[in-house]
């Protein structure tokens, strides 16, 4: 069984774990990280302390082992607390041998219909990559035509042809990605739009195949 989790941001955590004044553990950001939901939406519990958190890359789509299943307040109430990889690489380094990886990857360059993830995918549609106008496009022809595009610190999907210039006015979803160095498409949060009213929801991207 497998859950699909966001990222949570250090400092969000933090505050959070600082307001539990009965907890013995304290949240520390060189060697966790968290993720999960604020709203027992989906967690970690009992009995899975150890189990992985594994992200997707944002360049080759390569899964890696981010965190471990550390603690909690109860399930799924709080965000769940991971020990961060990272954070003990020397260790698991000087102990196992096993080699430290950089933390970026090998640069996607897989062509279209092949097994790999120069596409992206959201609400169960793909979308492929347009080097013309730097965007994903959707990709099935019995849609109206969809664009996926980054602005800075967020992806902007919107109606029609990624506009000449900014995020245009007219959007179907937005997605505000972490400035952090794991799980990029890993988003802080996602707004769904009618006309220029957002609602906010725990949608998220993720790298997709073509097969």
């Amino acid at each position: 069984m497998e859950a699909k989790v966001p990222i949570i941001n250090d400092q969000t955590c933090k505050n959070q774990y600082d307001s539990f004044t009965n907890m013995n553990e304290n949240f520390n950001e060189d060697v966790h990280i968290c993720a999960g939901y604020g709203n027992g939406y989906q967690d970690a519990c009992q009995g899975d302390s150890g189990g992985p958190l594994m992200c997707q890359r944002e360049n080759s789509c390569e899964w890696y082992l981010a965190g471990v299943v550390s603690y909690g307040w109860r399930c799924g109430v709080s965000y769940g607390v991971y020990a961060e990889v990272n954070g003990f690489a020397d260790w698991v380094h000087q102990n196992t041998g096993i080699p430290k990886n950089p933390a970026e990857g090998k640069t996607c360059n897989i062509n279209y219909g092949e097994k790999g993830c120069e596409a992206l995918k959201f609400d169960g549609k793909l979308y492929q990559y347009d080097a013309v106008s730097d965007s994903y496009v959707l990709k099935d022809p019995t849609l109206p035509k969809q664009t996926m595009f980054q602005f800075t610190n967020f992806w902007i999907l919107r109606p029609g042809d990624k506009p000449s210039s900014g995020p245009g006015t007219e959007f179907i979803a937005a997605f505000r990605m972490p400035n952090d160095r794991v799980c990029k498409f890993d988003t802080e949060a996602q707004w769904s739009f009618t006309g220029l009213t957002a609602v906010e929801t725990n949608d998220k991207l993720e790298c997709g195949t073509q097969d």
